[in-house]
């Protein structure tokens, strides 16, 4: 992404140059890489003459399964992503084609999308890989926030409890929690609540589970791109 816009999703140089030309020409734009090679999300600023930092993400090397060519999402990283938006016009991220979207807002109008082979499937079991996205318009103290996911979604009670890092992407800040082996079945579920770095008063609240390497490909893209629209 440059200037928080997703790059060639099109597959064309349009977005490139759109925000090529609309930036002057001295001023430093600001980009973010995802690179899946060696599972790593780096961001800074375009002439800055400053290196790449990485950020905190969820580079491990995945555990080798049974399901890895196969599980009941899997089939990820053969496929194209397209970007989703809630029905508000409020928050999008990328995933895979393959998967289905629900954009309508959750109850109090709060924009939210999940994405899954099987939405149903992913909001009530540990074996259905997926991503969602909610934006809250106040500011949740992030322990809070991944408190209260983990107490919602059972992760809590059916994960290893992961470790809680610091996150940062260039645009938004805030923590992010990894939980293993949930239910039993070696899915991985990941959280990150995070604030805009500009102080605007709202928490977007990130979360998506894997079941084998290709899903960790789908949720890896989902944390590169999800965002906020203002």
């Amino acid at each position: 992404r440059l200037n928080g816009i997703p790059i060639a999703a099109d597959g064309t140089y349009r977005d490139y140059c759109d925000v090529i030309r609309t930036s002057a020409e001295s001023q430093p734009i600001a980009i973010e890489v995802l690179r899946f090679d060696t599972e790593e999300f780096l961001f800074g600023e375009l002439n800055s003459g400053k290196v790449l930092q990485q950020k905190s993400s969820f580079a491990e090397p995945p555990e080798e399964s049974p399901s890895d060519n196969g599980g009941s999402g899997g089939g990820s990283s053969s496929v194209g992503y397209v970007t989703v938006t809630d029905d508000t016009g409020s928050i999008s991220l990328d995933a895979p084609t393959s998967w289905v979207a629900s954009t309508t807002p959750e109850d109090g109008g709060i924009p939210s999308i999940v994405a899954s082979s099987d939405v149903a499937g992913y909001l009530s079991s540990w074996t259905t890989p997926g991503v969602a996205l909610r934006k809250v318009d106040t500011v949740i103290p992030v322990d809070e926030g991944l408190e209260v996911v983990a107490l919602e979604t059972g992760a809590s009670n059916s994960c290893t409890t992961g470790v809680i890092e610091d996150y940062t992407d260039g645009l938004y800040t805030g923590k992010a929690q990894k939980w293993e082996n949930c239910g039993g079945t070696g899915s991985t579920y990941v959280v990150i609540v995070a604030h805009p770095d500009d102080g605007s008063p709202y928490t977007l609240i990130f979360s998506g589970q894997w079941v084998n390497q290709a899903d960790e490909e789908a949720v890896l893209m989902g944390v590169g791109t999800f965002r906020a629209m203002e």
